[in-house]
């Protein structure tokens, strides 16, 4: 169960990143 959810927030976090990383990138190119 607990390796599951480890799995499940990598993936958040990966996608957060992922995110914030376009986000960063679309200011600097505006």
């Amino acid at each position: 169960m607990q390796e599951a959810e480890n799995r499940n927030d990598k993936k958040r976090n990966q996608r957060s990143e992922r995110k914030q990383i376009v986000l960063s990138v679309q200011l600097e190119l505006s």
